[in-house]
């Protein structure tokens, strides 16, 4: 079975929702809102979460799961004004894509985009 076109945009997605963030902390690093150490530190993580995708591109259902579930957690302190370590420009970028992490779960759990996860 093929890669279904729902998993495919969704893996574009987030490829392009991470490097708006990195774009962010470029941003902020040069606005002074982060230090050196805040935005390597930035960094680092971004390529941590830069596995994510590789392995979700690869059929590995943990990698959705475990994406579902950090975007949850993400989503639900951005609801409920956790604003720690965020700056201006995180806090705006992080509502605009709100809507767009939404969409990138829904379509990595879609009934097209379980068959696939269990058939790889």
């Amino acid at each position: 079975m093929s890669k279904p076109v729902s998993v495919s945009n969704a893996l574009l997605a987030i490829w392009v929702t991470l490097g708006i963030s990195v774009l962010s902390a470029v941003a902020g690093r040069a606005t002074g809102q982060l230090s050196s150490g805040e935005f390597f530190g930035s960094l680092f993580v971004y390529g941590l979460c830069a596995v994510l995708p590789y392995k979700i591109g690869l059929g590995r259902n943990w990698a959705r799961y475990f994406y579902a579930i950090f975007m949850g957690l993400s989503i639900a302190a951005l609801l409920a004004g956790e604003r720690v370590g965020l700056t201006k420009i995180d806090m705006i970028i992080s509502w605009v894509l709100l809507p767009v992490e939404a969409w990138i779960i829904y379509s990595l759990f879609k009934r097209e985009s379980g068959e696939w996860f269990e058939s790889v």
